[in-house]
């Protein structure tokens, strides 16, 4: 494969790195939802906030790079209907990515409860409101679910190009 064929190595490494960040905050979430109130759940809720305001630090530096970056063409074997469905799934990964986030930061601050990031504090962007609180809180139960489905949609993808149609865009990304 042509190297201009290859997203930069940026790119292919936040790509990565948010992922394994992303999947690992939706497993975590789900986990912590069922446990019972323990010093260790709350240990938990620390670290699920550090790692979401990661996200929300990498979603911010992907977004800039890939505004400055020249990104490969799609691949010329993709029909015009899989391009027009993988230009909607990135959109909605992208507004996924932020919201998830976004709702939990909210939904931490709001609610009165203080965000830091791996120990160090984040100062209040958002004052107590109890109803924001609960807004966000609603938002940060759902959102989740329709990002683990359209990431579901996103390798189910792949997967389809590399053995249907032969059709390797793997190769794009590592």
């Amino acid at each position: 494969m042509d190297e201009l064929q290859k997203y930069p190595l940026f790119h292919r490494i936040m790509h990565w790195l948010m992922a394994a960040c992303i999947i690992g905050l939706i497993i975590l979430g789900f986990i912590m939802e069922d446990m019972p109130k323990s010093d260790f759940k709350y240990e938990l809720y620390g670290w699920h906030k550090s790692f979401g305001v990661l996200v929300i630090i990498l979603f911010f530096m992907r977004v800039i790079s890939k505004i400055a970056s020249k990104l490969p063409a799609h691949h010329p074997a993709l029909p015009k209907r899989d391009i027009v469905l993988a230009k909607l799934g990135h959109f909605a990964l992208y507004v996924l990515m932020f919201a998830v986030p976004l709702s939990g930061f909210i939904m931490s601050q709001a609610g009165g409860h203080p965000v830091a990031f791996f120990g160090l504090p984040i100062p209040e962007i958002f004052s107590t409101n109890k109803e924001l609180g609960g807004i966000a809180h609603e938002l940060h139960e759902i959102l989740p679910y329709l990002l683990a489905g359209i990431i579901s949609i996103h390798i189910l993808a792949v997967v389809k190009h590399h053995v249907v149609e032969k059709v390797n865009l793997l190769k794009r990304m590592f």
